[in-house]
Order: structure tokens, then sequence, then C-alpha cells
């Protein structure tokens, strides 16, 4: 992201003459280099076309389908014209980014806990030693918040009498697997919860 803001174009020149179209090995290839790349421009390349050419967007830790449908031509275009002045990016633990963006809305979504929840980083590495437990502590002293997670029973015990709706989507992937998730508000927009839910026709539920 933060290489797509300071010039998408000359990313997507990147993209285009060095790894598009990509096959399955070089694929597997450049999951393993992704990590040791110094570079950021190289490695945003690398990442975007990771990110386009797996299944659902897994990038380093999913698999290559046979029919790359996601990684095409409009996907590098799309990339090429890419703007939005007011996005900014950084990297924090959350205690540190909740803490600084005290009064602003904040949609969260923690790395799941599951044993079919390592999707994301190094063989699902960013999923290691999270911290559900002080999530949940900071959030029960804040407002103006939804979180998504998946429905376990940890899940369940830490947000105890919330609302929650649980979504009828399907995943990517060309998936027919349906949702197994949560969609879990901060007391204060139990009203807005209900009237979502009730828009889409959804079953809103307290925990």
């Amino acid at each position: 992201w933060s290489e797509a803001l300071r010039d998408s174009s000359n990313l997507a020149e990147t993209v285009q003459d060095e790894f598009f179209p990509i096959t399955s090995v070089r694929f597997r290839e450049l999951q393993k280099e992704c990590q040791s790349i110094l570079d950021p421009h190289q490695k945003a390349a690398i990442f975007f076309a990771l990110n386009r050419a797996s299944f659902s967007g897994t990038g380093l830790s999913g698999g290559c389908p046979k029919k790359m449908e996601r990684f095409t031509p409009s996907s590098i275009d799309f990339l090429r014209t890419f703007q939005c002045q007011n996005l900014s990016v950084d990297l924090a633990d959350f205690h540190q980014s909740l803490d600084l963006h005290q009064d602003e809305f904040a949609y969260l979504d923690p790395p799941y806990i599951g044993p079919q929840s390592g999707l994301y980083g190094q063989s699902g590495n960013c999923h290691d030693g999270f911290d559900h437990h002080g999530l949940a502590e900071i959030l029960r002293d804040r407002d103006n918040w939804v979180l998504s997670y998946d429905d376990h029973s940890l899940v369940q015990d830490l947000y105890q009498g919330h609302l929650c709706v649980r979504p009828t989507w399907r995943y990517g992937m060309n998936s027919s697997k349906d949702s197994n998730e949560l969609l879990i508000f901060s007391g204060d927009l139990n009203d807005w919860a209900r009237c979502v839910a009730s828009d889409r026709g959804e079953v809103i539920e307290r925990i």
C-alpha cells in the first residue's frame, strides 16, 4: 500500500514487465523470495503479483490456481491508476494504533483462532502469538468499533454480552463453503447494528 500510494504507475510497470504472466513454478519461487527482498518497490511488486495470483489473495501462504482469473491486465491497469488521497498507511501494534486513534471508528479484523485460520504471512505466521485477550481488554473500555472474528468459543467468552451478526456470505476462491464468522459490535452501536442486520435480512443475537 505504501508503494502504491507513492508511485502506483511505476509499481504497475514493474509488475507487468517482471511478473506478468506468472507460472505456478515462478509463483512458488516468489513466495520463498518475498520475505528476503529488502527493496520496498520490488517487494511491493512481488507481493501484488502473489496476492492477485493466489487463491483469494492469500499470497505468501496460499496456493496458485491453474486459471489465474484475478491476475489480469485489468488488475494491473487498476493498480496503475490507483489514487487515494485520504488514505495513509502505517505499521503498528494494535495497542499503539488504537491509542493513537481513540476518537475514531475502528474496524478490527484480528487473526482468527480456529485451526483453519492460518491464511496470512509466511505459512500463516502472522497468526502466531496474537494477544486476543489484550485486544478484548482494550475494547471493553472503548466505543465505536466493529470486530470480525471466527465463531470460536474463546471469542464468545471474550465478547460475551455484545451483539453480533452471523453474516451469510461465501468465501472466495469459487468456494461453496459458507461463512463461519461473527461481526461483533461495540455497545454504543447496538441500534446501528440492528438496522444493518434488518436491511441485510441477517439475524442479530447477543453472545
